[in-house]
């Protein structure tokens, strides 16, 4: 048993190694400018921030007073695969908004969106507001039809939120079962 509890470790340890975050600059480490994040296709009113941070250096802050503010990426997929999303997200307590959701659609090859029901209430949250550090999460599984996740976040009217460490990753199987681990 004694030699087997290692190579279990490293099993566990080395698994996640094999997945790999599909959005382009998660933390918001580079920027193109004070309020372009790069890589990013959608960033309006963003703002390098570096007071307020989960990790890194930065997090992009997003300020509205009137319409909603987006923040995006469009990231390939592959139909029937499953995807693990998660992003953390803090608002300011300065304005007195609903604070932010995440809005985002999947994409079929012509750039359509697509109306998937069973994955559209996680796609489309309820407002989120917290004034730590929150995680959403969310298991999704890219429908038939679909080429691309337009993966977009917002902060809603009258609403300060930071964003930062946002995780957009296909699921890895591990081929173990719990009668065969042990």
């Amino acid at each position: 048993m004694k030699r087997a509890a290692p190579f279990v470790l490293f099993c566990f340890n080395i698994i996640p190694l094999f997945s790999q975050n599909l959005v382009t600059n998660p933390g918001f480490e580079s920027w193109q400018k004070i309020s372009k994040p790069s890589e990013w296709t959608t960033a309006s009113a963003c703002t390098k921030d570096s007071t307020v941070i989960l990790s890194g250096i930065y997090s992009c802050k997003q300020i509205t007073t009137g319409d909603s503010k987006d923040l995006g990426q469009i990231i390939a997929v592959t139909p029937g695969k499953q995807y693990n999303l998660s992003f953390w997200y803090k608002n300011d307590t300065i304005l007195k908004g609903n604070g932010c959701r995440i809005w985002s659609n999947w994409r079929d090859t012509a750039m359509n969106s697509i109306t998937d029901e069973i994955s559209l209430p996680l796609l489309r949250s309820g407002y989120l507001k917290s004034v730590s550090w929150k995680q959403y999460t969310a298991e999704l599984t890219a429908p038939a039809n679909a080429a691309f996740i337009n993966l977009l976040i917002r902060t809603l009217p009258n609403s300060i939120t930071y964003w930062d460490d946002i995780s957009f990753e296909e699921s890895v199987s591990t081929g173990i079962s719990e009668k065969t681990a042990f």
